[in-house]
C-alpha cells in the first residue's frame, strides 16, 4: 500500500467556509432542518452570485443534502451543478459518526453510502473528515485506506502526545493516513476580522501559539 503523499508547506492562509451540522442534537430533527434549509437557500444564492466565493464544505456529510432536497426538490439541479464544479464539497460520510457508539459494520456502510452519494452528486470530499468524534477506533486509518482515502482531518480524540498540526495515523495492521489536526477546533477561523492588519495580527498570534 503506497504511503500518503506529503503536503508541501503552506505559503498562504487558507480559509475553509463550512458548517458544522448536527442532524439531531441540541434541537429535534424538524427544528434543525428548518435552519439547514435557510442555510442552503442562502448558500446556493451566494455561490451562484459571487464566483469569488470559491467553495463550501458541508461538514463531511451527505445527509444534509438529502434532508434539504426533501424540502427543496426543485433545487437539485442548482446544487448538483455547484457540486460538480467543485464549489460544494460533500461526504465521504453519510453522517459524521461517533465511532464508539455504533458497530464496525455501521461505520463501513456509513462510509460506503456517503462516498457513493457524494460521487453521484459530483462533489466528493476525498478526505476522512472526522472533526467531532469523541475518540477514534484503532482501525479508522485502515477503514479510510480501504475506501481509497489517504488523508484525514480530526480535532476531538487526538491524544496529548501529538505535538503538531499533522501526524501519521496508523492502524494495528500498518495502514496509515496523513492526519491534519484542527488545533483550536473546527471553528478556529470564527469571526475573522475584516481589517487586514487585524487579520495579520491574529494569524501571527495563532502561529506563535502553534509554535
Amino acid at each position: 500500500m503506497p504511503e500518503p503523499e506529503p503536503i508541501p508547506d503552506p505559503t498562504l492562509v487558507t480559509v475553509v467556509p463550512h458548517t458544522h451540522w448536527d442532524r439531531e442534537w441540541h434541537e429535534p430533527f424538524p427544528a434543525a432542518r428548518v435552519g439547514l434549509v435557510h442555510l442552503l437557500d442562502d448558500l446556493l444564492t451566494l455561490l451562484e452570485a459571487d464566483p469569488t466565493f470559491s467553495y463550501f464544505l458541508l461538514d463531511g456529510q451527505t445527509a444534509p443534502i438529502d434532508d434539504y432536497l426533501a424540502v427543496r426538490p426543485e433545487a437539485r439541479s442548482r446544487l448538483e451543478a455547484l457540486a460538480q464544479a467543485g464549489r460544494i464539497e460533500t461526504g465521504p460520510w453519510t453522517t459524521l459518526p461517533d465511532e464508539f457508539v455504533v458497530s464496525g459494520e455501521t461505520l463501513v456502510r456509513n462510509l460506503q453510502h456517503g462516498i457513493a452519494r457524494a460521487g453521484a452528486l459530483g462533489g466528493l470530499l476525498p478526505i476522512g473528515y472526522l472533526p467531532d468524534s469523541f475518540g477514534h477506533i484503532a482501525q479508522m486509518p485502515q477503514l479510510l485506506r480501504l475506501a481509497g482515502l489517504a488523508h484525514a482531518v480530526v480535532w476531538r480524540g487526538v491524544p496529548a502526545a501529538v505535538m503538531g498540526t499533522a501526524f501519521r495515523w496508523e492502524s494495528p495492521d500498518g495502514s496509515a493516513v496523513r492526519a491534519e489536526y484542527l488545533y483550536g477546533s473546527y471553528a478556529n477561523g470564527r469571526d475573522l476580522p475584516a481589517a487586514p492588519e487585524q487579520l495579520v495580527a491574529r494569524t501571527d498570534a495563532y502561529l506563535a501559539e502553534l509554535g
